[in-house]
């Protein structure tokens, strides 16, 4: 692995997704609950005992993991197993959760959990195309997506396909912002594809398909009484963008928090992911920022370059931050985009599609994928393509 940092760190704020090795002071939602013990049946912990890959697996497991422990991938992916198999009490799964959450994140273990994950979701197949398929995504979670956040990952995804990019699109109704991406797909009237041949189809005959995380990952229903209790970030708010059922090739994926984005890129890297994009806009959001600098995590060739951009090196002048709302509102705002006028949230959605665009080999830079994205909307490409899309 070569890691490089082009660019010096500007300083940002804590968030509750934490990363070993950094302090654990950033996150102490373990006093939400008073459990550390595990609550499994006697004949539960008996197998787990002489499986010699879970010999760090015992009652106390939530003890020791919020005083330090570390779990190795294969340990991490049998511990995510049993999160999702209905097994465990809820008890043990808000001390298990809030157990990491206190003591930090790390990429190795993120990394076996998403693996797991995986394994258990219904899985979509993806044609050997002639460009990569991209996924654009969040994790969320970020004050301004709270109050007046705006789908621009999704809105993103239609310039992008209108453009030439395959999107396998991974989403879900909104659980902390304004709007979730199916929530808006809803209003739009974009039908939710429940099955995976139906997905693929999209994919094959439209180049863009959305994957609505519900339908195609049923084991979380085992952990979402627990996650609703804490009522905090989980693991899971990171696992959900790196855990896309049609496992993408290229992905732009927003973190809302400098921790996070380096946590993520490093997933991606262990994955091997061909090429992914991780951003942290420095006013807060999940997305290449147009009001601020904007931290890139960039992993290619089994090798990642962190870098520091303004939207000054894209030919663009800083912007307001623009504010969205529900899904009607952001109904409106992506009909203004089909129209071809590009304001301050117009081109924070043709500056995130461009990345896709770079992402997706159809441009050399992401200066030359912004201005693409530009013209897809100033020309009317993008309206004819979600016209085309809808009907």
């Amino acid at each position: 692995m070569a890691l490089s940092c082009k660019s010096p760190r500007l300083a940002v704020s804590q968030h509750p997704y934490p990363m070993e090795p950094r302090p654990s002071s950033a996150c102490k939602h373990a006093a939400v609950t008073q459990v550390t013990h595990l609550t499994i049946s006697a004949s539960r912990l008996t197998s787990l005992f002489v499986n010699e890959n879970l010999s760090i697996y015992t009652s106390d497991l939530p003890q020791r993991i919020s005083r330090g422990l570390e779990l190795g991938t294969a340990d991490a992916a049998l511990l995510m197993s049993d999160l999702l198999s209905g097994d465990l009490a809820e008890e043990s799964i808000v001390a298990l959760l809030s157990a990491l959450n206190e003591r930090g994140y790390r990429a190795e273990e993120l990394t076996g959990f998403a693996e797991e994950m995986l394994s258990q979701c219904t899985t979509v197949s993806l044609g050997q195309g002639s460009s990569r398929v991209v996924d654009i995504v969040g994790t969320g979670g970020s004050v301004h997506a709270r109050n007046a956040g705006i789908n621009v990952s999704t809105m993103a995804c239609f310039v992008a396909a209108a453009a030439g990019v395959t999107i396998a699109k991974h989403g879900n109704r909104k659980a902390s912002s304004t709007s979730g991406s199916f929530d808006f797909l809803e209003v739009l009237g974009v039908d939710f594809s429940e099955s995976a041949s139906e997905v693929e189809r999209l994919i094959n005959e439209k180049g863009l398909a959305f994957i609505f995380a519900r339908n195609f990952h049923p084991a979380l229903a085992s952990v979402t009484v627990a996650r609703q209790r804490l009522g905090v970030p989980t693991i899971f708010n990171l696992l959900g963008p790196v855990c896309n059922p049609a496992q993408p090739s290229g992905i732009v994926l927003g973190a809302n928090s400098l921790e996070a984005a380096e946590l993520l890129a490093q997933v991606l890297l262990s994955r091997k992911i061909e090429h992914g994009l991780v951003l942290f806009g420095h006013d807060g959001i999940d997305e290449l920022s147009l009001s601020a600098e904007t931290t890139i995590f960039e992993v290619r060739d089994e090798s990642l370059i962190e870098t520091v951009v303004s939207p000054a090196e894209f030919g663009l002048q800083l912007q307001i931050q623009p504010s969205g709302g529900d899904a009607n509102h952001n109904l409106r705002i992506f009909n203004e985009l089909r129209a071809g006028e590009l304001g301050p949230a117009g081109l924070l959605i043709a500056g995130n599609a461009g990345l896709a665009i770079y992402v997706s080999g159809l441009s050399d830079s992401i200066k030359n994928g912004i201005e693409t994205a530009i013209e897809v909307i100033r020309t009317g490409r993008l309206d004819r393509y979600v016209e085309s899309y809808l009907n």
